[in-house]
């Protein structure tokens, strides 16, 4: 418990609770997944240079993994304020915060979204140790982008007809999101790119992003709600165990956050 600075340590303790309820079994293959790096390590990289707000924000982390050969991993974090949640002394200043954050003690078993919620799928290759990573939560504003998507759920993605009774356009769907105000709608491509650390995701991820090839997508399918987010394409180098591949990722338009990546599994 505590902030996410200095993270390490906290993810080995809490790792070490969730692990121990599993009995350790090797990944679905017929080799054995060998990691020759500290897994534990590249994801407190990743979370400081992808997410620095984190590393202010006080909470619970809890991360779910099977050791020593699976390389999938999800970690929740819950934003609290550390302590026994009974009333005491505060320092001055901090009772509106206090008001807002809900203890600790009652978020060990809380449901509901949680603040932060990640899948993580690990390789070997600690060159090119991500093979995807995926992230969901009020962080990467959830709810904002579900409230928009629900004007849809009941319609279907078509540009050839009219009635907005059946069907929706991408028009309507960039009108839609632009009600609620994000930051980085695509009107807003300069502002969004200037906020992005390619050389802090390159470093831990091996995904050279291109800024070049930035572009605001309402992803559809034929009966789904859009998807509208900023998606950009990368290219991960040859390493000796991976061949050169193509790598992207996604990032939501309010406060630009990366929710997914994706494209690291090319093998010789």
């Amino acid at each position: 418990m505590g902030t996410l600075k200095g993270a390490t340590l906290g993810l080995v303790l809490l790792t070490t609770a969730t692990a121990l309820g599993h009995e350790p079994k090797p990944a679905q293959s017929d080799e054995i997944m060998s990691f020759r790096y500290d897994r534990i390590e590249l994801i407190s990289q990743f979370l400081r240079a992808v997410y620095p707000e984190l590393a202010e924000a006080e909470g619970i982390l809890k991360l779910d993994a099977v050791f020593p050969h699976s390389g999938d991993i999800n970690f929740i974090f819950r934003r609290c304020r550390v302590g026994s949640g009974v009333p005491g002394g505060r320092i001055s200043g901090q009772e509106a915060l206090a008001s807002q954050i809900p203890s600790c003690a009652t978020q060990l078993s809380a449901g509901g979204q949680p603040f932060f919620y990640a899948n993580m799928s690990l390789q070997a290759d600690k060159d090119r140790p991500i093979s995807w990573f995926n992230v969901k939560g009020s962080f990467v504003a959830d709810a904002e982008l579900q409230a928009v998507r629900d004007r849809f759920k009941d319609r279907v993605y078509s540009d050839e007809f009219k009635d907005k009774q059946r069907y929706w356009t991408e028009a309507d769907a960039l009108k839609a999101l632009r009600s609620k105000n994000p930051r980085y709608d695509p009107d807003h491509k300069k502002e969004f790119l200037a906020t992005l650390s390619t050389d802090a995701i390159e470093k831990v991820t091996d995904c050279k992003l291109r800024t070049d090839s930035a572009r605001f997508e309402v992803r559809r399918g034929s009966s789904l709600p859009p998807r509208l987010e900023w998606v950009l394409d990368g290219d991960a180098p040859a390493t000796q165990t991976s061949r050169q591949a193509a790598c992207w990722a996604s990032f939501e338009p309010f406060s630009g956050h990366l929710t997914a990546m994706g494209g690291f599994t090319t093998r010789e």
